[in-house]
């Protein structure tokens, strides 16, 4: 285990977030890195969906896609997006997220400290969250049903990860596993629409 990269981790989260920097530090060791790590991933792949500045819509998926390419547990070429991603950090303005795309190494590193069925997890979500992400830089909100969508993707997402997280940590009774099933996205589409209103 790289302890640069834990250490980076925990350092860039408190400089990316204001809230999760403040309740991931407070969940149970058993949970707490994957679900740092994830968030982390998830805040470099929001910076390239909407935080990059000068770049056409088009470069803009494809170094989305990038960000996910580091994080598949079977790219045995992951070094070559990993340096993509530190190339475009010069892209995103604020210092703080630009850091952390310039240290996209050492989150991949971090992430490969997670075992195999945590990262397979993660992976799930991150592609699921991306589809979203790109689907909405050229389709409007029109009407709830979009709204409801696209908070689907950008928290339910993370709910999903959260659900098959703790589900496969066996914590759970089969009534608890299923309880979490079927309530994960209402809980992702709350908790954003309050961070729209907020």
């Amino acid at each position: 285990m790289s302890e640069d990269s834990i250490e980076f981790c925990e350092r860039i989260l408190k400089n990316v977030s204001r809230s999760f920097a403040l309740t991931i530090p407070m969940l149970d060791n058993a949970i707490y890195k994957p679900v740092m790590i994830t968030y982390l991933q998830d805040r470099l792949l929001d910076n390239f969906e909407d935080e990059a500045e000068d770049i056409s819509l088009d470069y803009r998926k494809y170094l989305m896609d990038r960000v996910v390419e580091v994080f598949n547990p079977d790219n045995e070429n992951a070094g070559e997006a990993v340096r993509e991603i530190e190339e475009q950090a010069a892209l995103i303005p604020d210092s703080s997220h630009r850091e952390l795309a310039e240290n996209t190494g050492l989150l991949r590193e971090a992430y490969q400290t997670l075992n195999g069925e945590v990262q397979e997890i993660s992976f799930k979500w991150l592609q699921e969250m991306n589809q979203g992400m790109k689907k909405y830089l050229t389709k409007s909100i029109d009407d709830f049903s979009d709204l409801n969508d696209y908070c689907y993707y950008v928290a339910g997402t993370v709910g999903g990860f959260l659900s098959d997280l703790i589900i496969m940590q066996g914590n759970s009774g089969e009534k608890e596993a299923q309880l979490l099933r079927d309530n994960f996205i209402d809980a992702g589409l709350f908790l954003q629409k309050v961070n729209i209103i907020r």
